[in-house]
């Protein structure tokens, strides 16, 4: 049988892990997003590309996709430091 506290001490890794995982995600779509080429995906949108269609919409109002990734990120950061 295991430690408790070793056990607990695994928990954290993972849960930091599993964190910085997350953070690496949200920070990488911010930084997709925010270097998008926005004419070719309009050419994309119009050549009827359902993907570039839903990217443009989200593209249209950027300000609230990249105020919830700072949102995630920030949260996430918390947790992070809180475990």
């Amino acid at each position: 049988m295991e430690d408790p506290s070793s056990q607990n001490l695994l928990l954290q890794f993972v849960l930091l892990f599993i964190l910085t995982v997350l953070n690496a995600f949200f920070s990488a779509t911010e930084m997709a997003m925010v270097s998008l080429n926005r004419a070719r995906v309009e050419q994309k949108a119009e050549e009827g590309d359902r993907r570039y269609i839903r990217l443009l919409k989200v593209l249209e109002n950027p300000n609230h996709f990249l105020s919830t990734i700072q949102v995630g990120i920030t949260l996430i950061t918390i947790l992070s430091g809180a475990s």
